[in-house]
């Protein structure tokens, strides 16, 4: 997979107001004094946004968007000169949960849920698909698809926190294949791959706020947007456990259930998508860690196994946020059988941030021209710091003081050394 860097830009008050990519394509963002944003502007086109007076998005450029009295969307309008308008329909229940949806092209898809509020199911009669939903608390955790009373496919999911980890699938035989994730820090799923490290699938592009420029309707794509958001595709719309979320307009489309309680604007989704998640749909969380060893350990947990997998090392740097959390930089492959340089991993540093870290991995148990081989074979002490790993930590300690250095193994084992060391012996159980 070629990595791409991205670059974001911000004004005194956190909102993103740039973004540029890896081929160079800016976008810029502008607000109103109410924090809503009402421009976008990208080379090729400049979209606008409308809102009312309750914060409600009513136009985003050519997409028209009215409410019912409850304050909850009912129809999304797409109207373009020269073709027929294209109309969704939302139709809401009691307890505001969405219940019908019928969309341009004649489907009408039924929402199920249960006593606590959680989608089990949807079903379409037109194309006879019924997708039902196992939860794990507020995660779903499986995942049934039937077409016409027969299951086509079968997915199980295992999280960290809100972030996927491993993604099973049941083929047509009913033999089982896993595949390892890796997300961003929005908890949002960027790559698939399969025990071998060979890449499945990649994400799209998307938008600032999550809307995928292209859909590429694939078997091994998890189908699932910012922390605890479910992509459905009929909808355009986000499953968000309490609410739905529309990544076109970057916010809800029915009022926070805590009315006032949940700040100005009831339909906003959060301040930056980058360092705030909100995986309930009720209130924004930071998708920092509350300490450098809660970020490193996240990082290992992410990267290790694909790092046994590929027998290759990965690295970034700790770091603590302007707002006092803490993060990690994407996890890049060193060259060689050496993790990446500070100078390499320190590119993807949040602006304002300062190093208080790095973390890096072993790859597996590997001969002396690193072959795999087991623990027994090993000739590169691969499961404890190595000497070059103390000299680099010692040398970033005495840049940043009281600089962490943590270490994921091929036994599956994490360690920690701190400040000044003296050898691999001065570790620590992470």
């Amino acid at each position: 997979m070629a990595g791409t860097e991205t670059h974001y830009g911000y004004d005194e008050y956190g909102h993103c107001i740039s973004v540029r990519n890896g081929e160079g394509e800016i976008r810029h963002f502008l607000y109103d004094g109410r924090g809503l944003l009402i421009k976008e502007t990208a080379p090729d086109d400049t979209l606008y946004y409308r809102y009312d007076a309750a914060g409600r998005l009513t136009q985003q450029d050519n997409t028209h968007y009215p409410y019912d009295k409850a304050g909850r969307l009912i129809r999304r309008q797409v109207v373009q000169p020269g073709y027929r308008p294209q109309v969704w329909h939302y139709r809401w229940d009691s307890r505001n949960q969405l219940r019908i949806v019928d969309t341009p092209t004649g489907e009408r898809w039924l929402y199920r849920y249960d006593p606590l509020g959680r989608r089990i199911g949807k079903r379409c009669d037109q194309t006879q698909d019924d997708i039902r939903y196992l939860w794990d608390g507020d995660q779903i955790a499986e995942v049934r698809h039937y077409r016409d009373n027969q299951r086509v496919s079968r997915r199980h999911w295992v999280h960290n926190g809100w972030e996927l980890l491993v993604q099973q699938r049941q083929t047509v035989n009913g033999s089982w294949e896993t595949d390892f994730v890796t997300s961003g820090h929005n908890g949002e799923p960027q790559a698939v791959f399969n025990q071998q490290g060979e890449i499945r699938w990649q994400a799209p592009r998307a938008n600032l706020w999550g809307q995928r420029y292209t859909e590429n309707a694939e078997k091994y794509d998890p189908g699932l947007a910012f922390a605890g958001q479910y992509r459905d595709d009929e909808s355009g719309l986000c499953y968000n456990r309490f609410r739905y979320y529309d990544p076109s307009g970057g916010c809800y489309i029915s009022p926070d259930p805590i009315g006032v309680l949940g700040g100005e604007n009831n339909y906003g989704y959060v301040q930056n998508p980058n360092t705030w998640v909100d995986p309930l749909g009720l209130r924004k969380c930071s998708t920092g860690y509350k300490s450098a060893d809660d970020a490193g350990r996240a990082a290992l947990t992410k990267y290790n196994p694909m790092s046994i997998f590929k027998n290759r090392e990965y690295g970034g740097i700790i770091f603590k946020a302007k707002d006092g959390s803490y993060g990690y930089t994407r996890g890049r492959l060193g060259s060689g059988r050496t993790a990446p340089t500070f100078k390499e991993s320190s590119a993807g540093l949040p602006k304002g941030s300062t190093p208080v870290g790095q973390y890096h991995t072993h790859g597996d148990y590997s001969d002396i021209n690193f072959n795999r081989t087991n623990r027994a074979g090993d000739m590169h002490s691969s499961d404890i710091f190595s000497r070059a790993d103390i000299r680099i930590h010692n040398a970033a300690d005495a840049t940043f003081p009281g600089y962490t250095d943590v270490l994921g193994t091929p036994s599956g084992k994490f360690w920690k050394i701190f400040g000044q060391v003296s050898g691999p012996g001065d570790a620590i159980p992470l």
